[in-house]
């Protein structure tokens, strides 16, 4: 009990991942840890992603991903990358074709050395998501399945 109550959530404790469950269900999004051990956020946030602790680098991981429906030239993915490379954002584009269905891959990593101060932690969540949501802004040719 007394962890969810500090001013910094830790990575180095076992109990990180549902710390963290609960610092996100406090501020109303909803998560579940998955058997990955990565946390998978829904609702409250403006797009679906996961967290993921890295141990060994010290850092916490934000990641999700948008599909890309099958008939999309590769000009018009690259067109959507660039668009958001130019845009101030803290999320990073890379297409993804390797490993089931060809989508974006976003993500954005935060330095744990001496915790991750609540406020922005969830701060950095919300930017995350939002920035990613305004990804869809950029298909101007309908290329990436909607979230539903």
């Amino acid at each position: 009990r007394r962890h969810t109550r500090s001013f910094h959530v830790t990575g180095v404790q076992t109990c990180a991942l549902p710390i963290f469950h609960l610092v996100l269900k406090r501020n109303k999004i909803q998560s579940e840890v998955m058997p990955s051990k990565a946390i998978k956020t829904g609702k409250g946030l403006e797009h679906e992603s996961w967290i993921r602790l890295n141990k060994e680098d010290k850092r916490l991981l934000i990641f999700a991903k948008i599909f890309i429906k099958d008939q999309a030239f590769d000009d018009q993915i690259t067109e959507i990358i660039q668009k958001q490379e130019d845009k101030e954002s803290i999320v990073s584009l890379r297409l993804v074709r390797d490993s089931g269905p060809q989508h974006l891959y976003a993500s954005h990593s935060l330095p744990f050395d001496n915790g991750i101060p609540i406020r922005l932690f969830i701060r950095c969540l919300q930017r995350f998501c939002m920035d990613l949501a305004a990804v869809y802004t950029f298909d101007k040719e309908s290329i990436l399945k909607k979230k539903s």
